[in-house]
């Protein structure tokens, strides 16, 4: 593995000519919510998870992010991005913590789900 290396910092030569900075790739958190609408059996950066209610929960971070302008990603067993047939959406964005729906045929609805933060970290 080869790089330049400063504090905080590793820049790799990515495709062609470009450059990009390890950190800022990687993955920020991520988890997997079970079914029970408060399990996650298996994550990362992720301290605990709150249920809310059936299909409303919320992520809470270990390490914060450093501001909440950073990329969600969630996939759960329905359609994705569709609340009508299925789906999730971000109920609330923060730098400590996240609030998600789930959605199965227009009605909220615990699932599986598989999710994930890109982002700066604090």
């Amino acid at each position: 593995f080869t790089g330049v290396t400063t504090a905080g910092s590793i820049t790799v030569q990515g495709e062609g000519t470009a450059t990009t900075n390890l950190q800022q790739g990687l993955c920020k958190w991520w988890g997997y919510k079970g079914n029970d609408g408060s399990s996650l059996p298996d994550s990362f950066n992720l301290g605990s998870i709150t249920d809310i209610g059936t299909g409303d929960f919320r992520l809470n971070y270990t390490n914060v992010m450093n501001n909440a302008l950073y990329v969600f990603h969630c996939l759960n067993n329905h359609v994705p991005n569709d609340a009508s047939a299925g789906g999730d959406s971000i109920a609330e964005i923060n730098t400590t913590d996240c609030r998600v729906k789930l959605y199965d045929n227009g009605s909220i609805s615990d699932a599986t789900a598989l999710l994930a933060g890109h982002g700066d970290l604090a």
